[in-house]
């Protein structure tokens, strides 16, 4: 989906939420943002330096679906985006997201939930000066979710996060957020409840994010959601 004049700065660290109905372009601005899809004008830079300028190390995605390969071990996928990553330190950074598995695990024996978090830990594991995540909260639990704020949290404090997200107990604990609007433009921008309260479009938003943060609640533990796609 195209972006129209999409202008917008990114903090050297913190954590930066991107919400936007469905076919805002929300997926493609993660995908720029992270230097993986060109701008057509204009240009992306994380402290004056072109996103494309960057080592690859210092930038990592998550995209809505990442690759994996389901008859290698949590390991070797992990090795993909992070191949200097110990035993050690992926087993540590998988039970921080909540997930206590041995490397060695086969992950085609991993539900939707657990992939995304090891496809989270590979992208923390490469140490990222700018890390993009596209829904990472995706088939994970309210314990998984949890999991994955205090993580990112952590990260952002050395860090640039950019998540896009449909749930509103990400966007709150966001320390700034984005708002695109149907016409694939930013709409407003800034402290997350108030700008969200001070646009048509993230008025809209704000009560379907609530709505669908009850419907989640009302679902039994460890159930896995289902979310639209932007």
């Amino acid at each position: 989906m195209a972006l129209a004049s999409v202008s917008l700065t990114v903090p050297p660290r913190g954590v930066l939420a991107v919400v936007g109905p469905n076919g805002a372009g929300k997926s493609t601005l993660a995908h720029v943002i992270a230097g993986a899809v060109a701008p057509d004008e204009g240009a992306v830079s994380v402290a004056g330096v072109p996103v494309a300028s960057l080592s690859p190390e210092a930038v990592a995605l998550v995209p809505q679906h990442p690759c994996f390969i389901e008859g290698a071990s949590v390991r070797d996928n992990v090795h993909l985006a992070a191949p200097a990553a110990t035993d050690d330190e992926i087993t540590a950074t998988l039970a921080a997201l909540g997930l206590t598995v041995a490397p060695s695990h086969r992950a085609a024996d991993l539900s939707r939930g657990e992939q995304r978090r090891v496809a989270i830990a590979r992208a923390l594991l490469r140490r990222p000066r700018w890390l993009v995540l596209d829904e990472p909260d995706a088939w994970l639990d309210r314990d998984g979710r949890e999991a994955l704020q205090r993580v990112l949290r952590e990260a952002a404090d050395g860090a640039a996060v950019v998540l896009v997200t449909h749930r509103a107990d990400l966007v709150d604990w966001a320390d700034r957020v984005v708002v695109l609007s149907p016409a694939h433009a930013v709409e407003a921008s800034g402290p997350p409840r108030e700008t969200l309260a001070a646009s048509p479009t993230g008025r809209a938003l704000l009560a379907s994010l609530a709505d669908e943060s009850l419907r989640f609640s009302a679902r039994p533990v460890g159930e896995a959601a289902r979310f639209s796609r932007g």
